[in-house]
């Protein structure tokens, strides 16, 4: 093309165009693991699609006569419109005026990889193919690099059968599917594991991420669910998860910092039972409608009582349930003990004037039995031990209920036995022994009966006839019998 004559709209095209076109996609998977994982991304243009237009063209003069020969260097400028017609419309891309490229052109024939910056082209192909289908290639060419003519009209760039796959991913109607040809339901996109060892999705986040992983919005372009830079899951709704569930970490319900493995900011609700090897308490507690608060420390050997409002504070025994506490009161491997001797128990009373005292205060309480003792089925040990004070075991109290008295029984009054007496040992009597106080009563001794006083009985009657007794003053019969 030596004389610059170039004739327009002569551009014509050996094959049809192939375009690849950068894809950008959002690709989701629920993966639930107790309250879930989720994962998305922005997946680029992959290997096999890169962002270039390979164009090829056929260069003739007015006359249909082929240019370039054996091969010439022409230049060109490429640009993309949204108009058909040239000096209209708006340039898409590049954002500036389109640099200068070269071809050689061979009987005509040349092709360009517009975009292919790796291979010299000069401008990066970066027109986002999604956002317009109907745009047009507006081709500029030159045989000096100092004038230009623009062929008319501009070609309109069309989809290849590849590109109109990829279409399908980059926002149409159409269900995209990736390791299957089956879409499933009515999902939009649908991703299949190709093999059993196969990752069906995989996300990266970027180097020092700042944006989320992945999120889910509804049509009000707010968050449903989403997962942060740093792999947090959050979601503005119900989480519901079946089957076993593990997580690793903190986990937080209505809190964004949980301080512990399970941290719950606000109420909770439990409708079956709570089983803890141990609970800390450091707020108020609520049980059976009654609301607690808790003291800050512990108090060794008290007792916690409540006021009227649910305060928790340590008392002492020996002040009641005034504010006192069981400061008098130990505990040594299951066994409650008086801290010193002077202590006292009183039970039904406050004033125990014994180690241990039963009563009621002024005679008041209820009528019902004061001491009640019963074994346990069994037993062999005695019910009632009694020492004295040297530490001997005097008197006892039997499984048998039989009484045995070590120190002797004294009577500072007058004692009466109205029925049946029966010794089978010596019966001594520093003093006078009345026994029976009428004709009716009778005194049986199968042993010896030694008086060293008077004895006096309505009727004395021995059955033993080995038996010898001894009365020292004699025997003084004021009325009755005596019967041997």
């Amino acid at each position: 093309m030596t004389d610059g004559k170039h004739k327009t709209g002569r551009l014509k095209f050996s094959k049809t165009r192939r375009i690849f076109v950068m894809l950008r996609a959002v690709f989701v998977i629920l993966m639930l693991l107790f309250f879930t994982g989720v994962f998305a991304g922005d997946v680029m243009a992959v290997s096999g699609v890169p962002s270039v237009i390979s164009y090829q063209g056929r260069l003739s003069d007015s006359s249909d006569n082929l240019l370039g020969g054996s091969g010439t260097t022409y230049y060109f400028k490429f640009s993309i419109w949204d108009n058909a017609t040239i000096n209209s419309g708006n340039r898409l891309w590049p954002a500036a005026a389109p640099s200068t490229t070269t071809a050689n052109v061979k009987n005509g024939v040349f092709n360009v990889n517009i975009g292919d910056t790796a291979s010299g082209y000069p401008d990066a192909l970066v027109f986002n193919f999604n956002t317009n289908s109907a745009i047009y290639l507006q081709v500029e060419v030159s045989s000096n690099n100092s004038t230009y003519q623009t062929l008319s009209p501009r070609q309109r760039i069309a989809a290849s059968a590849f590109a109109q796959l990829a279409g399908a991913v980059s926002g149409t109607s159409t269900p995209s599917s990736f390791g299957t040809t089956t879409p499933i339901g009515n999902s939009v996109v649908t991703i299949e594991a190709s093999s059993t060892s196969a990752i069906p999705l995989s996300l990266r986040a970027a180097s020092g991420q700042i944006a989320n992983i992945f999120q889910i919005q509804n049509s009000a372009n707010s968050d449903l669910l989403f997962v942060n830079s740093s792999g947090g899951l959050f979601a503005s709704s119900t989480l519901q998860v079946t089957g076993n569930t593990i997580l690793y970490g903190n986990l937080g319900v209505g809190t964004t910092t949980p301080a512990k493995n399970f941290a719950v900011q606000g109420d909770s609700l439990f409708s079956g039972d709570i089983f803890f090897a141990n609970l800390t308490a450091t707020g108020t507690t609520r049980l059976n409608g009654n609301t607690y608060a808790w003291p800050a420390s512990i108090t060794s050997g008290n007792f916690l009582q409540t006021d009227s409002s649910g305060n928790l504070t340590w008392a002492t025994a020996s002040g009641g349930g005034g504010g006192g506490g069981f400061d008098s009161v130990t505990t040594e491997g299951g066994f409650i003990r008086l801290a010193t001797t002077t202590n006292r128990v009183g039970i039904g009373t406050t004033t125990p004037y014994a180690k241990l005292s039963i009563g009621q205060t002024n005679g008041a309480g209820i009528a019902t039995t004061t001491l009640a003792i019963q074994p346990v089925s069994g037993q062999t040990a005695n019910i009632i031990d009694i020492f004295n004070t040297s530490g001997n075991l005097t008197t006892t109290l039997d499984v048998n209920n039989l009484l045995t008295i070590g120190g002797g029984i004294i009577s500072r009054a007058s004692s009466s036995i109205t029925s049946s007496l029966h010794v089978s040992g010596l019966l001594n009597a520093s003093s006078t022994l009345l026994v029976g106080g009428g004709s009716a009563a009778t005194s049986t001794f199968t042993s010896n009966l030694d008086t060293a006083a008077n004895l006096e009985a309505d009727r004395i009657q021995t059955v033993s006839t080995t038996a010898s007794s001894t009365f020292a003053n004699g025997i003084n019969l004021t009325k009755g019998c005596f019967s041997i």
